[in-house]
């Protein structure tokens, strides 16, 4: 049985396949909502799926997503810094 992130995710997300990604990454997010909202994952794909679905699920908005492989990201000094919750790397920001 689905739970209401996945509900909603499923409601959110049109294409079949992209629907399909971001329920099988639904933990990620599930996880990062109870321990920092933060995500430092190389999946651009489930990135794109979930920024889209963010217009739709407000609690995905405030996420914060990097790119580790994306120099321009600074994923180093980014966690050096604390790791902070810059509004631009936010799944709602992007």
């Amino acid at each position: 049985m689905a739970n209401d992130l996945e509900t909603k995710l499923g409601e959110a997300i049109d294409d079949v396949s992209d629907r399909a990604a971001a329920l099988k990454d639904a933990h990620l997010l599930e996880a990062a909502m109870v321990t920092g909202k933060r995500i430092v994952s190389h999946d651009e794909t489930a990135r794109r799926v979930f920024r889209a679905a963010s217009r739709v699920v407000p609690r995905l908005r405030d996420i914060v997503w990097l790119d580790p492989a994306n120099e321009t990201e600074q994923v180093e000094d980014w966690l050096r810094d604390g790791a902070p919750e810059d509004k631009h790397r936010r799944l709602g920001a992007m």
